[in-house]
C-alpha cells in the first residue's frame, strides 16, 4: 500500500464531505421548513424535488 500525499487526502476528503451534504442538505432543508410530526410522504417528496 502506497503512502497517499497531501494533495490525494485533501482531494479524498473534499470528495467525500460532498456527498455528506448532497445527502444532508434535503434532511436539514426538511427539519428547518417543516418541523411537524415525521410523515414519510412528506420526506419522499423532498427528496424527490431535491433530487431532480
Amino acid at each position: 500500500m502506497t503512502v497517499a500525499s497531501l494533495k490525494e487526502k485533501v482531494t479524498l476528503y473534499a470528495l467525500m464531505s460532498l456527498v455528506l451534504w448532497f445527502f444532508a442538505i434535503p434532511v436539514i432543508a426538511y427539519c428547518f421548513l417543516d418541523c411537524k410530526p415525521f410523515i414519510p410522504k412528506k420526506v419522499a417528496s423532498v427528496l424527490l424535488f431535491f433530487f431532480r
